[in-house]
């Protein structure tokens, strides 16, 4: 299963495609759980009653009870958020936020939100049950996983979290009287397997291995909105596997921008601006997907949903937006701006997006890198907000 569909168009190498805001162009060369989310309270961390929807990847398979959900949309407990074949991002109202795998289902609740299937990445302070055991996230970053037969696997890359086991039901349904068992506290870099019933079965520290499967897994891949406390997590994964970061996989391709500049400078055109950092860090998360996907497939074309997601995405810096998509499509290992540049003023409607288009003031490029084969994309930007058709 692809986590980016796309239809089977095949390009010729070193071609280039575009895209526009929408209409887009482009150069053509389970029913949700009822189960109770009650449990005992706590100081250390808070539960979230309302979450809002920050970003949708892979699709719009994401329901908030019965309705599908948007970006910028808002459950509110009881409600279940559930997702099919889409990953999402969530900001709770206390600040947390969480980032959902596929087939992921999380009831929010007063006391403590509910995960009753799937996997989800948690961050900051935060309340969340799993069936038979409370976790209380103090501030840090845990991914929970929980497994078909309701086994969890909780671990926990910054900071600590404390896990209370809670009364099992008795045959008649109703809450055992029995205590429940001690808090087990897990550490940085520790990984706690819980028993469907919440017994613990390991505590075991995490691998090098562990934190590479994160970074480069599906709940960092493709998504643009920054975690709370990402420094935090930043440093940690610094100090303990210093190859690894979160940081975007491709690299800036300034000598590209400088390329277009010139052509508009022929042209009697101001150069392109620089993005602000903050934007171009988004805009390097939205494209590395794309181009991964590109260089595995061979299909150089646009992922229209995640140009979407994009956007959408609140918290523009300077009151910039999107305003068109360019793709130096691959070919030798390294990119010739040149040869690129070339290409795109040979085509009238790449000419346009480059030279004509008055709302386009800012331009930024990057480049990936696999198997010998290298492509880059560049996004336009500018002031006053998406217009259609234009």
């Amino acid at each position: 299963m692809s986590l980016h569909p796309h239809l089977p168009r095949r390009w010729p190498p070193g071609a280039v495609a575009a895209v526009l805001l929408m209409p887009l162009a482009s150069l053509s060369l389970q029913q949700p759980s009822a189960a109770a989310t009650a449990g005992p309270s706590s100081s250390a961390a808070t539960a979230a009653t309302r979450a809002t929807v920050q970003e949708i990847l892979d699709g719009p398979d994401l329901w908030i009870d019965r309705r599908r959900a948007r970006v910028h949309d808002r459950a509110t407990a009881p409600e279940l958020l559930r997702s099919g074949e889409s990953r999402a991002q969530l900001a709770f109202q206390n600040g947390a936020s969480g980032r959902m795998n596929q087939l992921t289902q999380l009831r929010l609740g007063s006391r403590c939100s509910l995960l009753d299937q799937g996997q989800i990445l948690l961050s900051g302070a935060q309340s969340l049950c799993l069936l038979s055991a409370r976790l209380s996230v103090r501030g840090t970053h845990v991914l929970v996983d929980l497994d078909s037969r309701g086994a969890a696997t909780i671990s926990v890359l910054e900071g600590q979290v404390d896990v209370e086991q809670l009364p099992g039901p008795t045959a008649s349904g109703s809450a055992a009287a029995a205590p429940t068992a001690p808090t087990t506290s897990v550490g940085q870099g520790q990984r706690l397997r819980l028993s469907a019933e919440g017994r613990v079965l390991a505590l075991e520290p995490l691998t090098p291995a562990d934190y590479r499967a994160f970074v480069e897994g599906p709940l960092v891949d493709g998504f643009t909105t920054p975690l709370p406390g990402q420094p935090a997590l930043e440093a940690t994964l610094a100090a303990l596997t210093p190859q690894l970061s979160l940081a975007c996989p491709a690299r800036p391709d300034t000598i590209l921008v400088e390329a277009v500049n010139g052509a508009r400078r022929q042209a009697g055109r101001p150069p392109f601006s620089p993005l602000p950092a903050e934007l171009a860090e988004r805009n390097c998360r939205h494209l590395a997907p794309v181009l991964r996907r590109i260089l595995a497939s061979g299909d150089c074309d646009h992922d229209r949903q995640r140009w979407q997601t994009l956007l959408q995405e609140p918290g523009r810096s300077a009151g910039l937006t999107p305003v068109s998509e360019l793709i130096a499509c691959p070919g030798a290992r390294a990119i010739d701006p040149a040869v690129v540049l070339q290409r795109w003023l040979g085509s009238p409607l790449h000419t346009d997006l480059l030279l004509n288009r008055p709302r386009a003031s800012h331009l930024d490029c990057v480049q990936l890198t696999a198997s010998g084969r290298t492509a880059a994309m560049c996004t336009t930007w500018g002031g006053g907000g998406p217009r259609p058709g234009i």
